[in-house]
Parts: C-alpha cells; structure tokens; sequence
C-alpha cells in the first residue's frame, strides 16, 4: 500500500503552516481514515529579537532577550542605565552607545544587513460608509458587523468577528476576543484602555493577521495575546506618514509580532524606583510587588522604522519556535475569569547570572506559588511563600559564585531550574 498526501498552506506571523491530510486506499477500494498531521515552519533563520530601520533606543532597566540591528548606514543602537542585552546575543549598528551600568558584551559597529525580511500586509478597506456600534454589556452572540467607530465599554466579555473597522476602542476591564473569518482583520486605529483592578484582556484566535492604517495605543494593567497564538501586527498603509504602536507600562503584556514598515515602536516601562540592597522580608515582598507591577513585557518580533523604550523595566523577548504547540489557541470568549490549562513554566532572565535572577512564573492557574532556592547540596537558602502568579521573584543578591537549584511548585505541578551564579 502507497499513502498519498494533499496540502493546505497558510501563514501565521512569520510561520508557514502546512495540514497535511495522507490518505490511504488498497486495490479494492477499502480506505483508512484519513489523518491530518500539521507541520510548522518558523522563519528562526535570523538571530534578531529587534531590527530596527534608524534607531533601537533601550531605556533604563531594559533586559532584552535577543539580537538587535540597525540596518541603516547611520543607524544607531544605545542602551540605557543597567539595561542587559542578555549573552550570547549581540548588537550590530553602525553607532552604539552604552550608558553607565548596562551590559552589552558583543558589539558588531556596522549597518546590520543580514535582518529579516518577512512579508508585509497593509491595511485595506474604506469605513467612511459604515456606522457606529457600542458593546454596553457582556453577550454571548458575536458581534459580526464592520464598523467606522467599535466600542466596547468597561468590564465586557464579548468576540469580535468582522473583519473592517475604522475605529476600535476597548475600556478598561473589558475581555475580548477577536475571531475573524479567514484570520484577517483590518483596523485603522485600536485602543485599548487599562484597568488597574481588572486587567483588560485581548485575544487574537486562530492565526489573526491585524493590519493597521494608524495607530495602536495599549495602555497600563493590560494583556494582548497572552496565552494565545502567535499573531502578527501590519501597520502601514499606501499613504506617506508614521504609523505608530504605543505601549504604555507598567503591568503590561504584549505577545505578538509587530511588523511597523516605516513607522515607529514606542514603548514607555514603568517608572517606579526599587532597592537592590539588602532588605527585610517585608522589604523584600514590597519590592517584588512593585517590579510586578511596573514591568512592561514584550514577547515577539519588532521590526519597525524606529524602536524606542523610553521608561524603566521593559522585558523583551523572542517567540519560540513551538509557541503554538505550548500555547491554548482560545477561540471562545473570555469570561471573567483568566485561562484555565496545564500551562506551567519559568523564565529566568539573566542566567547565568553575575547579580541575580528574575523568576517569573507563567501559569493559567490562580494558585498561589512556593520557591525554594537550593545550593548544589540541596540545602535550603531561602523560601519564598504564597508568591501570586506571573510574579517576578528577585533572588541570588547575595550568592557566591557557583550553581543552585530553584524548586518552583504549585498545586501538583512542579519543576526545578537550575541557576549559575558568575
């Protein structure tokens, strides 16, 4: 017997996905069920987490997780005050410079040409004939129409499935979930406001291509994409100006890849000063709360005219190449509670490490966490109690050199991470 096969292709941010269907039939014509396996392909054959056009500007306090490039022959690449561009990564640009305190050990003074060059989606449409619509209350029907002006008021779950807007504004609290047919979106300006006690919650389902003619605007105490697929954000359009993506820190999450062709990346972390020196426990928990909260997370690709962080305490990091094997891909709406699953996992930024760690632990649960730092004996140095999810734990201030054990446990799942102290 001789399988054969048929292909569905389709892209997803900088991924092809291929569905491959094999079909088996024998001389008599008895057939198997057909099976559906699914490959994916990343576009990883690039090092770079940023790549800019002119500038990548880091402010204060940045650790950024990937290479960065500027690829014009004047182009510049500076790193504020203890920022860490985390080894072995590297910057390439024609000028760089590095403030008091930061970290860059690998430095490559030329243009960088050996970027990515992914395909680019403009924006396409008109809205000036559609009318206006606002999501007042919480509803489990879609919302399916196109409209110039989308609003969606505070606190709301609702899903979103058109594919045309002009404006779209989301209030605070709000749980949405965009679902377009064909996983393409068109969005001249998006908006999406923060609530402190109820973080605002955007989910792209599917494969969702946004394209946007203006401007992104994603203020503090909000979430775009966590705990979904990968997507990517297109903005330009045929029109000679600066398109814009704003990110306003702190409590901030943006998983996604933003593709700006020649417009800019601006992203302002929080601002709230911490202590690293020696502290009491109640020091200690004060200081974890306030970096929880003030840091501005970006996962993904960032490729755009210009790339600037202007604030303190932006984490940036690259998308894996299996992110959509380990990531729920949420098609239905929110409810008011976050995602539930078996995700449980910790990143550690730096590792190794001369100073200390950053745990942040990721998890769909609500339950609280427990840390133990072990030395390599399995002796334990510290406890860490009653952490809350998607905190950052600070750890290893005081360390001599050499390699411990983090034991990370919540609920029944568990993992341990090893730490190594330069």
């Amino acid at each position: 017997l001789q399988a054969t096969y048929k292909d569905v292709v389709s892209q997803c941010g900088f991924s092809t996905i291929i569905k491959r269907t094999w079909m088996l039939e024998d001389g008599c014509h008895n057939k198997a069920a057909d099976q559906v396996q699914t490959i994916t392909v990343t576009d990883n054959s690039t090092p770079y987490i940023v790549f800019a056009k002119t500038e990548a500007k880091f402010g204060q306090g940045n650790i950024i997780g990937g290479a960065v490039g500027v690829s014009s022959i004047s182009g510049k690449a500076t790193f504020g005050s203890d920022s860490k561009l985390l080894s072995p990564n590297f910057v390439t640009a024609a000028n760089i410079t590095v403030s008091s305190g930061a970290t860059v050990n690998t430095q490559n003074r030329m243009a960088a040409t050996d970027g990515p060059t992914p395909a680019f989606y403009a924006f396409a449409g008109k809205t000036d004939k559609l009318g206006n619509y606002t999501v007042s209350s919480s509803t489990a029907a879609p919302v399916a129409g196109n409209y110039k002006k989308l609003t969606i008021k505070k606190n709301v779950t609702v899903t979103v499935s058109g594919t045309l807007y002009g404006k779209v504004q989301i209030e605070g609290g709000a749980q949405v979930t965009f679902s377009p047919p064909g996983g393409i979106v068109n969005i001249e300006t998006l908006k999406i406001e923060g609530k402190k006690d109820h973080n605002t919650h955007i989910i792209f389902g599917g494969c969702t291509s946004i394209r946007i003619k203006n401007k992104v605007d994603v203020n503090e105490h909000t979430e775009v994409n966590v705990g979904g697929p990968n997507v990517t954000f297109y903005l330009g359009d045929d029109r000679n100006d600066e398109e814009k993506f704003v990110v306003h820190g702190g409590n901030t999450k943006v998983n996604a890849n933003i593709y700006i062709k020649d417009g800019k990346l601006k992203v302002n972390g929080g601002d709230r000063d911490r202590s690293d020196g020696d502290r009491d426990s109640e020091g200690e928990e004060r200081d974890r709360k306030e970096y929880n909260a003030d840091t501005t997370y970006m996962t993904g690709w960032f490729i755009a005219g210009k790339v600037e962080s202007d604030g303190k305490n932006v984490v940036w990091s690259k998308n894996s190449c299996n992110m959509l094997q380990t990531r729920n891909v949420l098609s239905q709406p929110f409810t008011n509670q976050p995602a539930t699953g078996s995700h449980f996992d910790i990143k550690v930024l730096p590792n190794p490490s001369a100073t200390n760690f950053r745990l942040l632990v990721e998890t769909y649960s609500k339950e609280s966490v427990q840390i133990r730092l072990l030395d390599a004996t399995g002796r334990v140095l510290g406890l860490y109690s009653n952490v809350s999810p998607h905190s950052i734990i600070i750890v290893g201030d005081k360390l001599n050199k050499g390699i411990y054990f983090a034991d990370i446990l919540q609920g029944k799942q568990r993992k341990i991470v090893k730490l190594v102290k330069l």
